[in-house]
């Protein structure tokens, strides 16, 4: 029996492990050797480790009774002691898991702090994975009112949220336990005050629902600027203010909130000097929305009835039209919301005399009558533009005149404001310019353009044809027009033009998206476009040059606060720190430069037109043509990384979408 055991173990030895059929005559060796095997796999298995640095930004800086722990699903990891520098280690993290980062101190030394992220997959040797730094904040009891403005009442019912929380680049999976991990606000029905707890030396936002009966609409909407309204997947609606703009406020005052949407059933009456009832005639109604409404005749009440729905207001537009040998003026009528229902309209006076009517009508009215009065006009008057909307987010201009018009050839245009055209000097052999020359040039450029019209000829509808290029600005304009009535042209100038920037389609970000350019022609010390147009090789030369850290071109539609703090960098090897806090959106407004990629090789002549500015332009960067932002990262310049010779920058970041969200940690990025 020991021989036997004797050449197991050596077995074990050379093999690492042994199956045995675990059955009644040998039970107690097939323990002993599940138990040897499951000490092997331990032995046998890649550690993954994280680690990363607390620093407590407050005077004292204290990190007395500082606890780190690790959550990953129902498993908590507590980490080594967290040193006097503020370093700690976490270790045996599962590989391949979201997980939540939990800062806590039993001397309330600082806030709790919440990190959620995602760690790296198995890999093949012990892995060390750097959280990067974790910055603390002692915290402060902040005390204030919320109240109506209209009453002085105060409000409850509300729960303010201070999140203390951030989310690594690295996360992949979803996030929750928000509400857990934040402080709650508390109220006090004596005082009339909330409480809540907020970093006193770190900025973090503090969310509030103002929808307090649960219908997902708000009951007040806060009069404060400093509060943004934002969309929250835990709250149904959601508000967000800084602690900083908290901090200052004793009270908030809140409005009641109006419903956005509301319907109504107009009534309109169309009436000559004589106070005679119009029929037959096409009226519609439009709202801010530039959603039209057809109104029906009422036989028996001799009105125009129509069921709207709006938000703030809504035109009744009556085109001009003839009864007989009559012919009759366009008119309008305007609805708006406020604490009432303004009207305004059109009537006579007792002289016959056409006049301007506005009066008031309870802001709950579900139906309204409106009596609009019109006014004989002759074939001699002039078009009059009776209004225009605003280009809609589907690029769509309307206006409406007093008049049935009729489009001439060139009544109307869409032009590309200042459309950068590239030529280069082997793209053809008819133009004038030689091969190893990029000629650039910037001209509005016409975009065609469908133009229609509706309601008697009185509406005028114009659209593109085409997709519109993002982040481009653009100009409809309208000039001479056909009266239909008297067959004279007519140059209608009043708000005959309307400018409007295109929106990005995209407003997701990947932080892995970044990149850092040293602006050398090179990347990777190769040459990114190795010939001019002329044929030409170019000298490949892994210059230096000043390190930009490249970002989106529509960064105000990205993010509300954007914040980069360069750590450190290595330049051919050798490491350097190098701290500088760099602000590129802060309350969603970004302070960048805005320039064009231009990709030519280093040894073409690039020749700009006139009135074309070369600073707005940079070559020698390793992205495309296009619009592009960018921050410099200090003076320091760099050759590109290659194999060869290490350079790169690390930095900490952290920001905020629109949506609200939040994310924060440590990037190290070559230098291309």
């Amino acid at each position: 029996m020991k021989f036997k055991l004797s050449l197991i173990a050596s077995a074990l030895l050379l093999t690492g492990c042994l199956e045995v059929e675990d059955n009644k005559s040998n039970q107690e060796l097939a323990d002993a050797v599940n138990a040897q095997n499951d000490i092997l796999k331990q032995q046998n298995q890649q550690q993954l480790i994280l680690a990363g640095t607390l620093e407590n930004v407050s005077t004292d800086g204290s990190l007395a009774g500082a606890k780190v722990e690790l959550v990953v699903g129902d498993k908590t990891y507590s980490s080594s002691d967290v040193a006097t520098d503020g370093s700690f280690t976490i270790t045996d993290v599962p590989f391949g898991s979201d997980y939540l980062i939990k800062v806590t101190s039993a001397e309330d030394s600082f806030l709790n702090a919440f990190i959620y992220g995602t760690s790296r997959g198995e890999a093949s040797t012990s892995v060390t994975e750097s959280l990067g730094t974790i910055y603390l904040s002692k915290g402060i009891d902040k005390t204030f009112s919320v109240e109506d403005a209209a009453t002085d009442e105060a409000v409850t019912g509300l729960t303010f949220y201070s999140y203390t929380h951030a989310i690594q680049g690295n996360r992949e999976g979803g996030i929750s336990g928000f509400l857990d991990n934040s402080y709650q606000s508390t109220y006090d029905a004596e005082t009339k005050m909330y409480t809540i707890k907020v970093p006193q030396d770190r900025r973090n936002q503090i969310r509030v629902s103002f929808d307090i009966d649960g219908d997902k609409e708000d009951d007040f909407e806060p009069q404060s600027t400093s509060f943004n309204r934002t969309v929250n997947p835990n709250l149904s609606t959601a508000y967000l203010i800084s602690n900083i703009n908290l901090l200052v406020q004793d009270t908030i005052l809140v409005d009641k909130a109006i419903d956005v949407s509301h319907n109504l059933k107009l009534r309109v009456s169309i009436i000559d000097k004589n106070i005679n009832e119009l029929e037959g005639v096409k009226i519609t109604a439009v709202n801010d929305d530039d959603k039209s409404f057809d109104f029906t005749f009422d036989e028996e009440t001799k009105q125009y009835v129509a069921d709207v729905t709006y938000e703030s207001g809504i035109d009744i537009l009556v085109p001009s039209f003839s009864k007989g040998d009559v012919y009759y003026a366009s008119n309008n009528a305007r609805i708006s919301r406020n604490d009432s229902l303004q009207v305004n309209t059109h009537g006579f006076d007792n002289n016959q005399n056409m006049r301007y009517r506005s009066y008031s009508v309870d802001l709950d009215s579900e139906e309204l009558d409106i009596v609009l009065a019109v006014r004989e006009t002759t074939l001699e008057s002039e078009v009059e533009m009776v209004t225009a909307s605003q280009v809609s987010d589907d690029y769509v201009y309307r206006v409406f005149y007093s008049r049935p018009i009729a489009l001439l050839d060139d009544s109307v245009s869409l032009i590309q404001k200042d459309k950068i055209s590239v030529v280069k000097g082997n793209n053809s052999d008819s133009d004038i310019w030689l091969d190893g020359q990029t000629y650039i040039t910037e001209q509005d450029a016409s975009v065609d353009v469908d133009a229609s019209l509706s309601l008697n000829g009185t509406k005028l509808t114009l659209k593109p044809k085409a997709t519109l290029e993002q982040g481009t600005d653009y100009q409809y304009t309208i000039k001479e027009l056909k009266d239909v009535a008297s067959e004279v042209d007519a140059n209608v100038n009043n708000d005959s033009s309307r400018e409007f920037t295109t929106k990005y389609t995209s407003t997701t970000f990947d932080i892995n998206s970044l990149i850092i350019d040293n602006n050398n022609y090179m990347n990777n010390g190769l040459p990114i476009v190795t010939q001019n147009t002329a044929g030409q090789n170019v000298t490949p030369d892994n210059d230096y040059g000043v390190a930009n850290l490249i970002l989106p071109p529509n960064l105000e539609d990205i993010f509300e606060n954007l914040i980069i703090e360069q750590v450190k960098y290595v330049r051919n090897g050798i490491q350097q720190l190098d701290v500088r806090r760099i602000e590129v959106v802060r309350n969603g407004d970004a302070f960048t430069a805005t320039n064009n990629a231009l990709k030519t090789a280093e040894n073409e002549n690039v020749i700009f037109g006139d009135g074309v500015s070369s600073s707005r332009y940079l070559r020698g960067l390793t992205i495309d043509d296009g619009k592009f932002s960018y921050v410099r990262l200090g003076y320091n310049s760099f050759q590109d990384h290659t194999n060869s010779s290490e350079n790169n920058v690390t930095f900490n970041y952290s920001y905020e979408l629109k949506s609200g969200e939040t994310k924060a940690g440590t990037l190290t990025l070559s230098v291309q």
